[in-house]
């Protein structure tokens, strides 16, 4: 494919996908990959957190149709339980909890982003979006200085 036939769209949707991948490269090459089995069986959380714990990175995906109507709390693992974290949802390839009413209030833009502990987040979680099979989510957890 040459870059003089794509589409507006494509090239910037090629643009989001290599800034986020330059972004992330440190990360997804040196840290630890984290799963968490505390979802339902239709849904997956796996994650990269630096080996000094300050950043991760985590991906929510929806397998199958949710059984329920609102997911519940999804743990994050492999934080410090000892320090605070700011969570994004990173939107840079989309967002298909965004137009969703029934989205937790803590994905959407105009809302603060939560800061919670380490421990808090890998043993009360967060709660994740209503998403349709082979939809996801990105979440980015830095810690406070």
């Amino acid at each position: 494919m040459e870059f003089e036939s794509c589409a507006s769209a494509d090239l910037a949707t090629l643009t989001a996908w290599s800034g986020l991948v330059r972004e992330f490269r440190p990360l997804l090459h040196t840290g630890r990959t984290v799963r968490s089995d505390d979802t339902d069986p239709g849904a997956l959380l796996h994650g990269v957190v630096s080996q000094t714990g300050e950043r991760a990175l985590y991906c929510f995906a929806r397998l199958e149709t949710a059984p329920a109507e609102q997911p519940g709390r999804t743990a994050l693992p492999g934080l410090d339980p000892q320090r605070h974290y700011t969570l994004h949802h990173r939107t840079e390839l989309g967002d298909p909890a965004g137009g969703h009413a029934g989205a937790p209030a803590w994905l959407h833009a105009d809302t603060p982003a939560p800061v919670l502990t380490g421990a808090a987040l890998r043993y009360l979680g967060v709660p994740m979006p209503r998403l349709f099979p082979a939809q996801a989510v990105l979440i980015e957890a830095v810690a406070e200085e």
